[in-house]
C-alpha cells in the first residue's frame, strides 16, 4: 500500500474516533458514580468565566484549523503538514487549561487510539514520501503512420 494511501487511511481514522469518542463520551456520562455526576451537573449550571469563554473560543478555532489542515493533508498538500503539527502543539497546552477532565473509560481509550493516528499521521506527512510529488508519467510515443508518397 502507498504510504500516501495510508497517510489518508489514518486522517479518516482519526476523525472517526474523534466523533466516536465525543459521542461515547456523552452517552457514557449515565454510567459514571453519582458524585462523579453530580460534579459534571455542577460544572454545566455554572455560568461561564472569562476563562472558560477564551479557552471556548480557542478550540472553536483549533477546530477549524483542524479541520482545513486534515483537508490539504487528505489532498497530499505540504503546507498542510506544517499547519496540522501547529494545531497540535497549539493545542496540548491549551488542553491544560481546560480544567479537570471526568470520563468514561471508553471514550477514553477511543480517543487514545486517536491520539496514536495522530502521531501516526505526523510520521507519514514528516518522514515518508506519503506528500512528494510523484513524477509525472512518461508521454505516451507518438506514433506516426508512415503512408506512401502522393504522386499527381
Amino acid at each position: 500500500m502507498r504510504s500516501s494511501t495510508v497517510l489518508r487511511l489514518c486522517l479518516v481514522l482519526e476523525w472517526v474516533l474523534f466523533l466516536a469518542g465525543l459521542g461515547l463520551s456523552f452517552a457514557m456520562e449515565r454510567f459514571l458514580p453519582e458524585p462523579l455526576r453530580a460534579w459534571l451537573s455542577a460544572e454545566a449550571e455554572g455560568d461561564p468565566t472569562v476563562r472558560e469563554l477564551a479557552v471556548f473560543g480557542l478550540c472553536i478555532l483549533l477546530l477549524i484549523s483542524g479541520i482545513v489542515g486534515t483537508v490539504g493533508l487528505f489532498f497530499l498538500q505540504r503546507w498542510a503538514a506544517w499547519l496540522y503539527l501547529i494545531n497540535l502543539v497549539l493545542g496540548m497546552p491549551l488542553a491544560l487549561l481546560a480544567g479537570p477532565v471526568v470520563d468514561h473509560p471508553l471514550p477514553y481509550a477511543i480517543e487514545e487510539v486517536g491520539t496514536i493516528m495522530y502521531g501516526m499521521v505526523i510520521a507519514l506527512a514528516f518522514f515518508s514520501d506519503a506528500l512528494r510529488k510523484q513524477p509525472a508519467a512518461p508521454p505516451a510515443p507518438r506514433v506516426v503512420a508512415e503512408t506512401a508518397p502522393r504522386v499527381s
